[in-house]
């Protein structure tokens, strides 16, 4: 369960290079956007699925990065935007205690989103020089053998 919490939270950063084919194909302001969509400050960055003011505009982020997106790699973004949005959501509309359901009824769709993301993850390195670093795993706790009276 918490490798998939993990690889959800990694999923959701590199969302943050998702979206759509853009109007203007500027790969300049996508670039831009992605950079402040997915730094330190960014919304994704704070969100808290249990606040919908942040779970709404770290969606809304992702949706201005997909509006930014290049053609060579909107159809990947939007696929990964698309699901992303809809795990976010589905979590938030769910009780902190089933979320791991969740995650296992979108199995199939976050499987559905990781060569997208992977190839999105790789047009972020080669031409924007965004390179995401996986999140940090938590180092269990020890639990000792046995316990000295």
């Amino acid at each position: 369960m918490a490798r998939r919490a993990r690889a959800a939270r990694f999923a959701v950063v590199v969302v943050l290079a998702a979206g759509c084919s853009s109007e203007t194909d500027d790969p300049v302001a996508f670039c831009d956007a992605l950079r402040d969509a997915a730094g330190a400050n960014a919304a994704i960055a704070s969100l808290d699925i249990d606040d919908p003011a942040t779970l709404d505009a770290a969606i809304a982020d992702m949706e201005a990065v997909r509006d930014l997106a290049p053609d060579d790699i909107g159809a990947e973004i939007e696929i990964v935007t698309d699901v992303y949005a809809e795990l976010l959501t589905g979590l938030a509309a769910t009780a902190p205690g089933a979320r791991g359901d969740v995650l296992r009824d979108m199995q199939a769709r976050l499987d559905e989103a990781a060569t997208p993301a992977v190839a999105v993850e790789r047009y972020a390195r080669e031409n924007c020089s965004i390179s995401f670093e996986a999140p940090a795993v938590p180092t269990p706790t020890p639990t000792p053998l046995s316990i000295d009276d």
